[in-house]
């Protein structure tokens, strides 16, 4: 073709495409050929996508405990659950304050159950760099704030660490204890205060 480039090509490909008196021109050179191929192949594509069935996933959510209190209003746990193309249910158990989401947990499948939700996963993994069994390293830690309970319950369980913990609201503690198996009692695992953590701070944890 003369010096059109690719813009002579799209043009010629037009002729190929929607003149019916190709056949008598001139046979199609390479690039031509080339351009008809490849509009054609995304024809096709955009087609095939057009038809293809979507696959249905059903998404529901219930609410399984609410608590109010007057710290943080309403205190609610709901379940999650999606169900996935393969038939395989996913339900997590979110723990809610003031319609915001301060912990989670998975229920199903069951294999997840001991997998850790949200960035709690990043504390809990650090954690491990605290070495508590080596000498000298830290065994005891203060959290501010409960959530869920997943990293102080991580850090007593899979690192051995007497775990302070502060939270201002009793509804999350009950909850929190109730569904996503965190322990409030006092022991060597360490002890639940219930109170502002400024307050805790100042006084240096003396109830």
């Amino acid at each position: 073709e003369s010096g059109g480039g690719w813009l002579a090509s799209w043009r010629r490909m037009s002729e190929v495409l929607f003149d019916r008196r190709w056949h008598r021109t001139s046979r199609p050179s390479t690039r031509s050929r080339l351009c008809v191929a490849f509009t054609l192949s995304v024809c096709a594509c955009l087609l095939a996508a057009c038809h293809t069935p979507r696959a249905e996933i059903s998404v529901f959510a219930r609410l399984i405990d609410e608590v109010e209190d007057r710290v943080c209003g309403a205190v609610r746990v709901v379940e999650q659950a999606e169900r996935q193309v393969n038939g395989e249910t996913v339900s997590v158990l979110f723990l809610g304050c003031n319609a915001t989401s301060i912990g989670a947990r998975f229920v199903q499948p069951a294999h997840a159950r001991a997998q850790l939700v949200y960035t709690a996963m990043i504390v809990q993994a650090a954690a491990a760099f605290l070495r508590p069994s080596a000498e000298g390293a830290p065994r005891r830690a203060l959290c501010l704030g409960l959530g869920a309970g997943a990293v102080p319950t991580t850090w007593r369980s899979r690192h051995g660490m007497s775990v302070d913990v502060v939270e201002r609201s009793p509804a999350v503690v009950l909850l929190a204890s109730r569904f996503f198996g965190y322990d409030a009692s006092h022991g060597a695992h360490g002890r639940t205060v219930i109170g502002d953590a400024f307050d805790v701070l100042r006084t240096g944890g003396e109830e």
